[in-house]
């Protein structure tokens, strides 16, 4: 198990990536200074700054309590067993480095382990302990990125660290700052004390992004952002038949000025090869499936692959995102896909289209096993798969137009 003293957050030449999350309120940009997931206005309030500045600890440890909690949101507990702050999710995160190959330990004897991804710096809102009209921003240096946790800890050693006080008593934990004044509490419950964090709600993963107001019309090329930049004659049309809520009366200018320069940027491409198609194939009578790998980023869920799944006879997409490109996890991925689709069409897949990274052995006996044809096209041909391919080229370009 390696030391995390690999990890060395205040080196100065390590380059941390900034990330920027915004949220979409009213069809007015806000920041998450500015509104939270409830749809709080934070401009309403009173905000303390605090930084909480502690170094990493050489190794990482928690305690097993918490892992018998079953939540409906993410928590936030504050935890004395825990060496360094653990977050699950990257969306706290304003300033972070990728830190592969590292695991930290727990109280659990066996499979006690827990991947660390990265480290960084998180900002995290807290309603303040005096009322409702005041917030408290605090900001960890030091926090490990640790999606394969069950729950955000917040080490009570590295506030106290970094200058904070915990006092316990009453079933709550005030934290109190280097002047001794409380600035907010945990609740006690069921043995952990829990902490009420503002911008932090995991029922919406997407609340960041998308809170959009059906109350105030906007302009057709607003609506075009907001529609993950698709053509305005597909606008015209959802409006016309009442598809998207607000829409339909909801447009103010339809005057369009020039083309989008986000679509012009990430949309250009090629011209398609002219191959002849069979307009008359069934559903599920030939499917077609691909690879796009690796992302950046590893997503909230721990995923960096995606693997699209396009039927050509209905041109039905489907989306699986993977946490590795095994054949193991592929094949579990179409599998889930394939029983899915053929009891709710009551047809069968016949015909499977890929390259050749699905050529081996797994993949050719999982075929054999299920009566599917394996398609393999020939090396260094992508556009062979030009119906995968596609899916795969809207789906990026679309989420490049949202960024």
């Amino acid at each position: 198990m390696p030391h995390l003293k690999d990890i060395d957050a205040k080196d100065e030449s390590s380059d941390f990536k900034e990330v920027t999350v915004s949220s979409m309120s009213n069809f007015n940009i806000l920041s998450l200074d500015e509104v939270d997931e409830d749809g709080l206005d934070i401009s309403l309030f009173e905000v303390e700054e605090y930084i909480c500045d502690a170094p990493v600890a050489d190794r990482a440890y928690v305690s097993t309590t918490f892992q018998g909690w079953k939540p409906t949101k993410s928590l936030h507990f504050l935890d004395s067993s825990a060496s360094d702050h653990f977050l699950q999710d990257l969306k706290g995160f304003t300033k972070y480095m990728p830190q592969p190959y590292c695991t930290g330990s727990s109280a659990k004897q066996v499979e006690g382990g827990f991947s660390i991804l990265g480290i960084g710096t998180a900002t995290k809102l807290f309603h303040h302990k005096s009322g409702e009209k005041k917030l408290v921003r605090l900001t960890f240096k030091n926090a490990l990125y640790t999606p394969s946790l069950a729950m955000n800890l917040i080490s009570i050693s590295a506030l106290d660290a970094a200058g904070f006080y915990t006092m316990f008593g009453g079933k709550q934990a005030v934290i109190k700052d280097i002047n001794s004044a409380e600035i907010f509490t945990g609740k006690g419950e069921n043995g952990m004390y829990v902490l009420e964090c503002v911008d932090d709600k995991s029922e919406s993963p997407a609340g960041h992004f998308a809170m959009l107001s059906r109350s105030n019309p906007t302009s057709l090329c607003q609506w075009h952002r907001h529609l993950a930049h698709v053509s305005i004659e597909t606008i015209e049309s959802m409006a016309s038949k009442n598809l998207v809520d607000g829409l339909a009366g909801g447009i103010t200018d339809r005057n369009i000025k020039g083309k989008c320069e986000d679509c012009l940027m990430v949309k250009q491409t090629r011209r398609p090869f002219d191959e002849p198609t069979d307009p008359n194939v069934k559903p599920l009578h030939l499917m077609a499936t691909d690879l796009w790998s690796p992302s950046c980023m590893v997503s909230n869920g721990g995923k960096s692959y995606f693997m699209p799944i396009v039927d050509s006879g209905t041109s039905f997409k489907h989306g699986a995102f993977l946490a590795d490109k095994s054949d193991e996890t592929t094949i579990q991925a179409f599998n889930n896909f394939r029983v899915l689709a053929e009891n709710q069409t009551g047809q069968r897949i016949k015909r499977l289209h890929a390259d050749n990274a699905f050529a081996g052995l797994k993949w050719v006996n999982y075929c054999k096993e299920h009566g599917i044809i394996l398609e393999l096209m020939a090396l260094y041909s992508s556009s062979e798969n030009g119906l995968v391919e596609w899916a795969i080229r809207t789906t990026i370009q679309d989420t490049h137009a949202l960024l």
